[in-house]
């Protein structure tokens, strides 16, 4: 599993980009890839 975590301040709004060759290489070994957002007002 890959985690990627998101801190937001200031209700910016992030951007989530993956390359298609991460996606690729996580569905070949089976991965999942989870996001987690914490938001800081």
């Amino acid at each position: 599993m890959f985690m990627i975590v998101i801190n937001i301040e200031n209700n910016d709004k992030p951007a989530v980009y993956l390359e298609s060759d991460t996606i690729h290489f996580a569905s070949e070994i089976g991965a999942s890839i989870n996001f987690d957002y914490y938001i800081y007002s």
